[in-house]
């Protein structure tokens, strides 16, 4: 969602885009709310993930808003965020499969209810 919301605009035109900077800085926020709510043990499992450089940004973007250089999150959209995505996927895909697992065990033998429930 966040990657639309730069989309293909030249630096210029998102300066002057304000919906899309407020698009952009929202969902950042949650990101970094979101990270802040993670145990320590997580981050610490996951360190190739720099946490504490996500939950900074959303201190940035809720207490200084004024003074945020809108070309960064035109560079965080395009660039960071993709690469924050595919590494968060790495960490939850092989936990959904294993949920996914035990879901199937709790279930009864029907297929179609399997197949209802699971999709």
């Amino acid at each position: 969602m966040i990657m639309s919301f730069a989309g293909s605009v030249g630096s210029h035109e998102f300066r002057e885009d304000r919906r899309s900077i407020s698009a952009i800085a929202y969902q950042l926020i949650i990101i970094g709310e979101a990270t802040k709510r993670l145990s320590r043990a997580f981050r610490d499992r996951h360190g190739a993930i720099n946490w504490r450089s996500i939950a900074g940004t959303r201190d940035v973007l809720v207490h200084d808003f004024r003074n945020l250089d809108v070309i960064v999150l035109w560079r965080t959209a395009p660039w960071h965020v993709p690469i924050l995505a595919l590494a968060v996927s790495g960490i939850l895909d092989p936990l959904r499969a294993r949920d996914r697992r035990s879901w199937e065990r709790e279930l009864p033998a029907s297929g179609a209810a399997t197949t209802c429930v699971l999709a």
